[in-house]
């Protein structure tokens, strides 16, 4: 007897309803059995290897649990006639289960699913631990009579090395499943970009990656599993040599468009500039995404602030 069900959502029924935790451990059951290359159980067979709470599960409970998982679609059933000895047992319902093909995907998925939390509970265990240590550190500084200086600016440079290496290490060890294909995604150079536009727009802000200057490891990782995730990566940082630089790396590195980099944002940007924005220096870099960039850039000798150009930058990012 096959299983019948309407749509796939039923394959996952189980993990829900009143009777869950009787469901998945009859479903552990048969995970167990199948990496043991055993395909097929029987209900005495699994009352017997399940891991039940006190008071275990009558036969009864088993064998609706069984024809419950049959019809969501998570077991397959076919008749038992191994163990017929009377003419009785064979008019008698006795069922061989196995687990069927979207049963074991639902397993597969749910095993990975554990594996993802249990890892994140681990890195988080293990970041909560090094900045209680820290922490701890700093507090006995403080109680001293006069505190080195020297040593509590370097408790406190571990500390911040401490929450920079958890971004990593979560992208890492756990990353997530990025919904992203064929969104834009905003990067930009600079945090102060990033502090005003989640101020002003808030949740109505598109999403936006601060590289915070040249990439470090985590955004590199973040911008590397975004653009495999399909994001449409959209780059703008500072007009000056250096920003010249970054901006290069970043379109050579990831699939990335300029974001309002061109000689004609540049124009622009310069018509509106203040006077205090800061010269040039004379070592130029090339733009390899615009060949008129950096000579109309030599040419005024002014160097642009992404935070100059905030007004237009927003007016990409707000969501509408």
């Amino acid at each position: 007897m096959t299983a019948s069900f309407d749509t796939q959502a039923d394959l996952f029924r189980h993990v829900s309803v009143e009777k869950a935790a009787l469901y998945r451990a009859v479903m552990d059951v048969f995970a167990a059995a199948k990496r043991q290359f055993r395909l097929h159980l029987r209900p005495d067979e699994v009352l017997a290897e399940g891991q039940w709470p006190t008071p275990a599960p009558r036969i009864e409970e088993i064998q609706a649990a069984l024809s419950q998982l049959s019809e969501w679609g998570n077991l397959q059933s076919q008749p038992d006639t191994a163990r017929v000895a009377s003419l009785g047992d064979f008019y008698r319902a006795r069922f061989l289960y196995r687990l069927s093909q979207g049963g074991e995907a639902v397993e597969a998925a749910l095993a990975t699913f554990a594996r993802t939390l249990r890892r994140r509970a681990e890195l988080q265990t293990v970041a909560l631990e090094d900045i209680a240590n820290r922490l701890q550190a700093l507090r006995t500084l403080a109680d001293e009579p006069a505190p080195d200086a020297a040593k509590v600016h370097e408790t406190l440079r571990d500390l911040v090395r401490v929450f920079e290496s958890l971004s990593l290490r979560q992208l890492l060890r756990a990353p997530p499943a990025w919904v992203v294909s064929g969104m834009q995604v905003f990067v930009c150079e600079n945090p102060n970009l990033l502090a005003i536009a989640t101020d002003q727009l808030g949740a109505r802000c598109a999403p936006l990656v601060c590289t915070d200057g040249m990439p470090a490891a985590a955004q590199r990782s973040l911008l590397t599993q975004l653009a495999q995730a399909g994001a449409l990566l959209r780059y703008h940082g500072d007009f000056d040599w250096p920003g010249i630089h970054i901006a290069n790396h970043v379109l050579r590195s990831w699939p990335a468009q300029p974001w309002r980099m061109g000689v004609v944002d540049y124009a622009a940007a310069v018509e509106s500039a203040r006077r205090e924005e800061r010269e040039l220096s004379d070592a130029s870099v090339p733009a390899r995404w615009d060949d008129d960039l950096s000579p109309a850039m030599q040419r005024c000798g002014l160097a642009i602030a992404e935070e100059a150009v905030t007004v237009d930058l927003l007016q990409d990012l707000e969501l509408r």
